[in-house]
């Protein structure tokens, strides 16, 4: 039997519970913190991006770009270029203005918003050296539905020397292209093409390793002054493709830059686990909104390969 005030709370409750009113929240672009994206490097076109940060509630991801913004680049706290508009939130400045190991600052003026700042010292070039150690080719053949066709496998080591320029920790990307020659379409004309190559990094001191096969690595997990790894290649071409070199591209990065690709790269790992992840706080240095300034140096060397 009920009693009174336990009568009182089912009914109270029911009454609740049946009462429900949903309220549309949405904020307006202008209200959303601003992300500033720009990478400096000494060999490439100044470039950044500028735009709204989505909100969870959103039905769509669309970006928000704000193309009204006045986009500086900075040395020595005076205004040495400043960025043009194209689109997509994207502003550029020609090649040539940034210098290795140099200072630089990014401000970025957004109507109605203030100044957001950003910095970066830009790194050295690093010396590096290639090696390759021949190993075997492997042919087979298969049918694909068609014709039977040959194919072909090399298995060759790679060896990439690194001159390490100082004592500070430093911070570097490792990416491989294979150069390959091969006729076009009409077997007339041979042309050249370049390929990412998958590294393998399961014996090798790296940090971490972005699903395009780009490695990350920091000169601690080496006691040795010059960096040597060793990587081994597969390579598959067919009958009508040569391969001509291969080519690597080692970039010394800033510790911001090394850090916002490490939480990125922990955030995309969890998505594949649902919802029971621990959150993950992206890497930013960028005052005033959210997103990031940093700077690269980049040596690319090739090496011709020879079956």
């Amino acid at each position: 039997m009920l009693t009174k005030p336990t009568l009182y709370i089912a009914l109270l409750t029911m009454a609740l519970s049946g009462c429900r009113k949903e309220i549309d929240y949405y904020l307006e672009p202008t209200d959303r913190k601003i992300i500033v994206y720009a990478v400096l490097d000494a060999d490439s076109t100044v470039s950044a991006k500028v735009l709204y940060a989505n909100q969870i509630q959103d039905n769509s991801f669309e970006p928000h770009y704000i193309d009204n913004a006045n986009v500086e680049l900075l040395l020595d706290n005076q205004t040495l270029a400043s960025l043009n508009y194209t689109n997509n939130g994207n502003y550029i400045a020609p090649k040539g203005l940034i210098q290795q190991n140099t200072p630089y600052a990014l401000n970025v003026t957004v109507p109605g918003r203030g100044t957001l700042k950003g910095s970066a010292l830009i790194p050295k070039k690093v010396q590096i050296k290639l090696d390759t150690v021949k190993s075997r080719w492997e042919y087979y053949t298969y049918n694909n539905g068609y014709e039977t066709l040959t194919d072909s496998t090399l298995l060759f080591r790679l060896r990439l020397t690194i001159k390490n320029p100082d004592a500070q920790r430093d911070y570097y990307r490792v990416q491989i292209k294979q150069v390959n020659s091969s006729y076009d379409g009409y077997y007339d004309t041979i042309i050249d093409y370049e390929s990412n190559v998958y590294i393998n990094a399961e014996n090798l001191p790296v940090d971490f390793t972005e699903s395009n096969g780009r490695i990350y690595f920091t000169d601690y997990l080496f006691d040795q002054t010059d960096i040597v790894m060793e990587f081994d290649i597969q390579n598959s071409i067919y009958y009508y493709s040569t391969l001509k070199s291969i080519k690597v591209y080692l970039q010394h990065l800033t510790p911001d830059y090394y850090l916002f690709k490490k939480s990125e790269q922990a955030a995309q790992e969890g998505y594949g686990y649902g919802p029971f992840v621990e959150p993950v706080i992206i890497h930013c240095n960028v005052e005033g909104g959210i997103g990031l300034v940093a700077g690269t140096a980049t040596t690319v060397d090739s090496v011709i390969v020879k079956p």
